[in-house]
């Protein structure tokens, strides 16, 4: 039997709290790395961009590839440091960005409830326990779009997707009318957890590579 804490959080889109949220229960032995493989897992993203984290002092990136920092802040390598580790506003939160081109701004906030949690098999251990959410997902490449039509409400005009494929209209259409749509919690961090472990064990082995060739 394998004791395992987690710490309560909340991650929710900057300009919106209350519109597009996860609130949710994370490893406490997390780095940022894997935490953030998680969380865009759980708000939707396909892993296509970087993300990075902003606490009130240090901006914590990716060291296998990134050779300038995005920000004038001093830099941290997001796998050597964890939320314990970071310097946290008034209202106990950071930031986390993902996609640095289309900026999808994010803040974490830190509760101090933490649960403790047995498991018999290391397999059954979820990185997330997601307890509650609003907003299906985020936009992958679209997020000024995103905030016109979901954030502001303006309608949706078939012109404006003029330089789009011939569906895009209807896809992106039918997401913004679904995006209220509740999430099956269970179903979800199932879905999540599972996209988690293949995404992260894929990155953590060409980090250790990319680390290894540059020694």
């Amino acid at each position: 039997m394998k004791q395992v804490t987690f710490r309560k959080i909340k991650v929710y889109y900057s300009y919106a709290e209350e519109r597009f949220y996860r609130v949710l229960f994370v490893r406490k032995d997390m780095n940022l790395f894997e935490l953030g493989n998680l969380l865009v897992a759980y708000l939707g993203g396909e892993y296509e961009h970087m993300w990075l984290w902003n606490d009130k002092i240090y901006a914590y990136e990716d060291f296998t590839w990134v050779e300038d920092s995005f920000d004038s802040e001093p830099v941290r390598d997001y796998e050597d440091y964890g939320l314990d580790d970071c310097i946290l506003n008034s209202k106990r939160e950071l930031h986390f960005t993902y996609d640095v081109g289309d900026n999808w701004q994010f803040n974490v906030r830190l509760y101090k409830k933490e649960i403790v949690k047995e498991y018999n098999d290391d397999d059954d251990i979820p990185m997330g326990i997601l307890i509650d959410a609003k907003g299906t997902a985020l936009w992958e490449d679209m997020h000024s779009s995103f905030y016109d039509y979901i954030i502001l409400n303006l309608p949706m005009m078939e012109e404006d997707f003029a330089g789009f494929n011939d569906g895009a209209f209807k896809y992106y259409k039918d997401l913004a009318e679904h995006f209220d749509d509740p999430l099956d919690i269970d179903d979800y961090n199932k879905h999540c957890n599972e996209i988690f472990k293949k995404v992260n064990e894929d990155m953590k082995e060409f980090h250790i590579n990319t680390k290894k060739e540059s020694k």
